[in-house]
């Protein structure tokens, strides 16, 4: 998986190279969460794990809000 650093170093190369789209469908990371997401056969689990994420970004996007 990526690492945050990757995805910094990522981000860098864009810049330099004038690509300033930052569309997370575009990213690496996004299509290698989107591939192992995928790989789990367990769909039900596949869900929990679905609805866990969801939660976070949306608690995440209110503590950021707080800021």
């Amino acid at each position: 998986m990526l690492s945050m650093q990757d995805d910094e170093h990522e981000k860098m190369l864009q810049e330099e190279r004038g690509d300033v789209d930052f569309d997370p469908m575009k990213r690496r990371e996004t299509l290698e969460l989107v591939r192992a997401y995928y790989k789990i056969n367990n769909r039900k689990i596949a869900k929990y794990l679905f609805d866990l994420i969801i939660a976070m970004s949306k608690s995440t996007a209110n503590l950021n809000e707080e800021e």
